[in-house]
Formats: structure tokens, C-alpha cells, sequence
């Protein structure tokens, strides 16, 4: 049985594009409601926009720029340059097409993310801690 892929709905692509924000409401909701508090804003913002222009600049490129236009002109570079014996500068090509490629640029800002959402995590702890002390 094959199913038979239509056009995207919008409203489906706002609610993926959307996905780095609608995931926090939960979290945010429960911070505030039993905490009182949502921890440290600036660790908050911090791993919010990493991961909103991690996801952005993956998304985009996938959708949008059709298998990533400025990867496919380094490569051309790089060839370019390989075949012109410039051995060094197809390396420096090469570099540039791994540093900038949408995936890296992901795992660089997921890597943001993921400290600044454990330090986050490790400042509502703290609050918890202080409004909820533990007996010893």
C-alpha cells in the first residue's frame, strides 16, 4: 500500500516552524505554577534562540533553498580549485562548505541549546531548592 504524498497544508507548516516555541509552553506553565519563578531568563532566552535559529536555518534550507545554493558553490569552488592544483585553497572551500552547512549550523546552536538548557535546568534546582528545603 503507497500512500500518496499532497501538498503541505499551512497551517501544518506554521505548527513545525513554530515547534522550538509551542514545546517550552508545558515547562513554562509548570515553572510558573509551582515554582513561581521560570528560573534564569537570560539561560532561558539563550537556549530558546539557539534552538529557534538552529531549527530556522535547517528548515529553511530544506524547504525553502532547495538542498542548500551556497553548499553546492563551494563544492563547485573546491573542484574548481582541486583541478587547478590549488590544493590549499580546495581545502579552505571545503572548510567553509562544513562550517557553514545548515546541519553544522544545527548542531552548533543544539549545542548552545543543551548548555544553556542545563543551566537553566540548574537554576530553577536552585529556586526549588531555596522554596523548598530539604530536611537533614
Amino acid at each position: 500500500v503507497s500512500m500518496s504524498l499532497g501538498p503541505i497544508a499551512l497551517y501544518e507548516v506554521y505548527l513545525f516552524a513554530l515547534m522550538p516555541v509551542i514545546h517550552n509552553i508545558p515547562s513554562w506553565i509548570m515553572a510558573k505554577k509551582v515554582y513561581g519563578s521560570f528560573g534564569s531568563l537570560c539561560f532561558a532566552k539563550i537556549l530558546n534562540m539557539s534552538l529557534a535559529v538552529g531549527w530556522a536555518y535547517r528548515m529553511t534550507e530544506r524547504w525553502a533553498l532547495d538542498a542548500c545554493r551556497h553548499i553546492k558553490f563551494f563544492g563547485e569552488r573546491m573542484e574548481m580549485a582541486k583541478s587547478n592544483g590549488e590544493h590549499a585553497k580546495s581545502f579552505a572551500w571545503m572548510t567553509l562548505a562544513a562550517v557553514l552547512s545548515p546541519t553544522a549550523v544545527l548542531h552548533y546552536c543544539t549545542g548552545i541549546t543543551l548548555t544553556a538548557a542545563f543551566c537553566h535546568a540548574r537554576s530553577v534546582e536552585i529556586i526549588m531548592l531555596q522554596k523548598f528545603p530539604t530536611s537533614t
